[in-house]
């Protein structure tokens, strides 16, 4: 099994995220670089939305611009990884 290249841990985001660019939208995992979704849009590589989201046990909202960085289809949907620009955080 290869090692995981990746930079920071993960935490599971399933619930309470959204997005007014995207219709449908549902949180796969979040870390310090940025954040996986589901959504049923073919996203362009560098295009850049703003979304919203709390993390587990947390009741501040985290609004972020974030650009898409990769995107894999798996049936129906599409599985998008974004990297955060800029972060603000709602308490």
């Amino acid at each position: 099994m290869p090692a995981d290249k990746r930079n920071y841990a993960r935490l599971n985001v399933a619930d309470g995220v959204n997005s007014k660019a995207l219709q449908s939208i549902e949180g796969k995992n979040v870390s310090l670089g940025g954040i996986c979704i589901q959504v049923e849009k073919c996203m362009e590589i560098n295009d850049v939305i703003d979304v919203e989201f709390h993390l587990p046990g947390s009741s501040n909202k985290f609004t972020v611009q974030a650009k898409v960085i990769w995107q894999d289809k798996s049936d129906e949907q599409y599985i998008t990884g974004l990297k955060f620009i800029n972060i603000s955080v709602v308490r």
